[in-house]
């Protein structure tokens, strides 16, 4: 097998482990949302890197975050919630409403969805929402969610629908 392969890796999954995280999930996002029990929700995470320029060397920090993404159909609510790793800690729940986004995007080789705001265009909610795998060096190590993520992009889909039929070229 050379180095430009086109084997997909295996993802290695403790399937006992990702129920257990989807368990915790479930329970952080109910006790920091109100009418948490509405939502569908899905793990996601996203990363940010910065380039500083020292004197003698030149550094990139890269810095990762987890999510919950909860997402409501009767009113295409979609609400943020940042956790970390170990899904013991969370912050403040971001709730989007679909009269503050523009556009929507899907790209189906990297499991990446994006929510891009109206009032800046080049602002917009990054969702990696592939499965982690029990060796994941950066992200949750054991999400297995391929049917969360079906569901989710039915409703990504849906969402996207919305949007034209109030007047937005997707």
């Amino acid at each position: 097998m050379g180095l430009f392969s086109k084997k997909p890796k295996q993802v290695t999954i403790d399937h006992a482990a990702s129920e257990e995280n989807k368990r915790k999930m479930r329970e952080i996002f109910d006790s920091a949302v109100e009418d948490a029990k509405s939502y569908q929700i899905i793990h996601a995470s996203s990363s940010e890197q910065s380039f500083d320029k020292g004197f003698i060397f030149d550094t990139t920090t890269t810095t990762f975050h987890n999510f919950i993404i909860g997402y409501r159909e009767s009113d295409f609510q979609v609400v943020v919630l940042e956790i970390d790793r170990e899904i013991q800690k969370h912050g403040e729940p971001f709730y989007i409403k679909i009269n503050e986004i523009k556009e929507t995007c899907y790209y189906p080789k990297l499991c990446q969805a994006w929510l891009i705001f109206k009032e800046n265009s080049i602002y917009g909610v990054e969702m990696n929402i592939s499965d982690g795998s029990s060796t994941s060096a950066y992200g949750m190590r054991n999400v297995d969610q391929a049917a969360e993520r079906e569901a989710f992009l039915d409703f990504l889909e849906k969402y996207t629908n919305e949007l034209r039929k109030k007047g937005y070229k997707i």
